[in-house]
């Protein structure tokens, strides 16, 4: 059993922070198929509700109105297809101001019965029927009884949704009991349905039989809602094979039932992944077995095979799929395929991921001399994967076995081998770690534009990757800035029309390798963590398999970046002027964050422009690290409307990055107080550049000073005169640096040239000669002959050392 006790579960809410509506909870928690219901909505600014969004076929709204709070809630009647998928459905509100975070609700295939308290004590059950789905709330010590009646030799079934509900951490238990309260069998967690369990009998006489829930350690509360499934259908837990290969039709055998295995026939799908399927042939089971479908032929164990001599041999090919049972204790599957050296392969073996109890490891192993090429445990989960290099030519055997050495009749798994092959998906980022839902819809406003950064997962492959969105509501266009690197993060700006249809859709986004050789593409996937625990991890989550977009309202706001045409360099500077247009009377502040930073790019978090204010500035500088480009810089805003946060940005605007025309360092320096001397920067000119440039000295201690300097691009050193005062400060200064001002068409480009330079400020000797010795005069300089060289202050200490040695002797 999981451990639950050490903190309370963080769930995925509703956006507080967007003027799109809100969902909060959607009642009732379960609906049947193929009956009509009513779905209250709770939230906020769901009035003026125009849609609602399912991402499955099966369901109908019949009509939308609203309750008694219509900005708090809406009521809509819903008719459920007889066809519509068992398990969660998942519902977005669209109003005329955007497209809602998701919320769910169960469908069962059984009728709903509503739990009638008090059915706490076991002498006095609620009655219900088989093949009914129980709706019901455990409280603090609560337990619930129900009282079923079956013949002999008849099944009994029972299945729980609790933490699946993702109302809260319920780790829920359930029994049946017989007359005399002996429990006939019990479930806490499973490795199909993880914190949910499930259970079925054999009715061994005629008569009643109580089901009783209750949470694991008799806690329970609000949140402790569940559905509870009753009746005499079959609970597989897996089918073997767990899988096969794409757009076949394959015979399994489901495995884990009281009454034992039973076939089934079913199409595998034409895409690639992990997908549920429902058993039907001995009632319809509330819960799917999960399946592979991959394109690798299946090979099937063939016992004996628990050693090299007896292993299950695979016909050569690049790619197979070996699907076996670790069947009892101890049990060892082999199986042997033939490989090449250098050949790369990826072992990916998924057992627990398709609800099986194995706990699994693999090993691949050399025949001739049984050296080990790969092994693996717990990579993917408690499932195994790893990468292989074949060493040499020859036979290698692959080993699956329990970590503990268990086993099984549903111990199922199925080990996919192939070469190495290049993958991609796209997703939203996560914006708020406390509310995995934030703004992971787009909501573009009428005559606006939005923009948003798409993370590109990519694996086994290199190079730039484009975000192609598919069929966007009318009006909406997308635009994607070019970079001179491959980012990260790719911003993508969605842009709807003054006239745009108020209208929504989910959609599909691909992420497509820009090569015309063997092109890599992949989807959109975002995972959503619906119950989770700090420091514990995630114990529920759901994969969306579309983004949802919409075109909403005209926002009173938009944003437009100004931004200098003369290029930053390392070293330098630049400011973006962020120019805010207002309607008449709208003095919200408005925050702006850059929703792209070029690596090497330094900013602000976020700046503001105040309610009474029309624009700001951003400011930006390059470090050593900022490529040479032109980089589209996109600035998010959002602003407080209609009782949420609405987001628009600005029209790209391109910030050029150089590498600094010239670069320097300054050479250490000494005066006394009261004194001059010359500071030098050494200079490398890397660009030439027109004209003169000013270079200044900054960085120096109080009480001393000088001026700045113009130079060339043939100038090789800048010579500072520094003056130091009486009552400069002595000591080592270790602040000095230069800036440099080049000229440019549109301006003038600042660098900031080197490291940090010193000047050491030393007080006067304290006996000093009367009077100082004449300083000699400068020798004359010899008619085209070049100038001496500048001795660097270490050159000059070592000159005054050797004078004086020479003057003692």
């Amino acid at each position: 059993m999981v451990a639950l006790a050490l903190s309370l579960p963080f769930l995925a809410t509703s956006s507080a922070i967007a003027s799109a509506p809100s969902i909060g909870s959607v009642r009732p928690i379960g609906i049947t198929r193929g009956a009509e219901c009513t779905l209250e909505i709770n939230g906020s600014r769901l009035s003026d509700a125009q849609e609602l969004h399912f991402y499955e076929d099966g369901i109908e709204v019949v009509s939308l109105a609203p309750g008694e709070n219509p900005e708090e809630k809406i009521l809509a009647a819903v008719r459920v297809r007889p066809d519509c998928r068992i398990g969660r459905h998942l519902v977005r509100v669209r109003t005329p101001y955007g497209m809602s975070n998701f919320s769910y609700f169960q469908v069962s295939p059984f009728p709903d019965v509503t739990e009638v308290e008090p059915n706490s004590e076991f002498q006095s059950p609620q009655e219900i029927g088989l093949g009914v789905t129980v709706t019901g709330i455990v409280q603090s010590e609560d337990v619930d009884y129900y009282t079923v009646h079956a013949n002999k030799g008849q099944r009994i079934s029972v299945e729980i949704e609790a933490i699946r509900l993702a109302h809260g951490l319920f780790d829920s238990y359930i029994s049946v009991l017989d007359s005399n309260r002996f429990e006939l069998a019990a479930s806490d967690d499973t490795a199909k349905l993880k914190q949910d369990g499930s259970i079925s009998v054999i009715a061994p006489t005629d008569g009643k039989y109580t089901v009783e829930v209750r949470e694991t350690a008799y806690r329970g509360g609000g949140g402790s809602h569940y559905r509870l499934h009753v009746g005499t259908f079959a609970l597989p837990t897996v089918a073997y094979p767990p899988g096969g290969p794409l757009g076949e039709l394959v015979t399994v055998e489901c495995l884990g039932d009281v009454s034992g295995p039973f076939p089934e026939t079913l199409d595998i799908p034409e895409t690639e992944g992990t997908f549920p399927f429902f058993p039907t042939s001995q009632g319809v089971t509330p819960s799917p077995l999960l399946m592979r479908a991959s394109p690798f032929p299946n090979i099937m164990e063939a016992e004996p095979n628990n050693s090299n001599e007896e292993a299950t041999r695979v016909p050569h090919e690049t790619r197979f799929a070996c699907n076996g049972v670790i069947s009892e204790e101890g049990d060892i599957d082999h199986f042997v395929f033939t490989a090449k050296k250098g050949e790369v392969y990826d072992v990916d073996v998924f057992a627990r991921r398709l609800g099986s109890p194995l706990d699994a490891v693999m090993q691949v192993l050399r025949v001739e001399d049984n050296s080990n090429a790969g092994m693996n445990d717990d990579t993917q989960g408690l499932d195994p994967y790893g990468r292989i290099t074949i060493p040499e030519d020859g036979d290698y055997q692959l080993m699956i076995r329990d970590h503990l050495g268990a086993g099984g009749a549903d111990y199922v798994y199925r080990a996919e081998i192939s070469p190495v092959r290049p993958s991609l998906d796209v997703r939203l980022p996560l914006f708020d770690d406390n509310n995995r839902q934030a703004r992971q819809t787009i909501v573009v406003p009428r005559g606006n534009r939005i923009g948003i950064p798409f993370i590109v997962s990519r694996s086994d492959f290199s190079g730039p990757v484009t975000i192609e969105p598919q069929n966007l509501p009318a009006g909406i266009s997308y635009t994607i800035p070019e970079y001179p690197m491959t980012p990260e993060q790719i911003p993508v700006i969605f842009e709807a029309t003054e006239d745009a249809p108020l209208a929504g859709a989910l959609i599909d986004v691909r992420g497509v390798q820009q090569v015309e050789e063997n092109p890599v593409a992949g989807g959109y996937r975002q995972t959503v963590d619906l119950v989770w625990v700090q420091n514990k991890g995630t114990y529920l989550s759901v994969d969306i398999p579309r983004m949802a977009i919409s075109v909403a309202e005209r926002v009173p706001f938009s944003v437009r970046a100004e931004v200098a045409a003369v290029p930053i360099v390392h070293g330098g500077a630049a400011e973006i002027r962020v120019i805010a247009t207002r309607d008449e009377g709208f003095g919200e502040t408005i925050r702006c964050r850059m929703l792209f930073t070029p690596p090497g790019i330094g900013r602000s978090e976020q700046i503001e422009i105040p309610g009474d204010q029309s624009e700001a500035i951003y400011r930006v500088n390059a470090d050593g690290n900022a490529r040479p480009g032109i980089y589209p810089l996109i600035i998010s805003a959002a602003a407080t409307h209609k009782g949420g946060e609405t987001w628009v940005c600005t029209p790209p605007v391109n910030l050029e990055v150089k590498r600094p025309y010239v670069t320097g360092s300054i050479e250490m320096a000494a005066v006394q107080q009261g004194k001059e001397v010359e500071v030098v920067c050494t200079l490398n000119q890397q660009d030439p550049f027109p004209g003169e440039a000013s270079i200044r000295l900054i960085g120096l201690p109080a009480r001393t000073s000088t001026e700045a300097i113009t130079i060339t691009t043939n100038t090789l050193e800048a010579v500072f005169k520094v003056t130091a005062e009486a009552d400069s400060p002595t000591g080592k200064h270790k602040t000095l640096f230069c800036m440099l001002d080049v000229p440019h068409a549109s301006g003038t480009i600042p660098h900031t040239l080197g490291g940090l330079g010193t000047l050491r400020i030393d007080p006067p000797p304290k006996d000093e000669p009367a009077e100082p010795e004449p300083e000699p005069e400068p020798e004359p300089v010899k008619e085209n002959e070049p100038p001496k060289k500048r001795l660097t202050r270490l050159e000059q200490l070592r000159e005054k050392a050797k004078e004086k040695a020479v003057k003692g002797t």
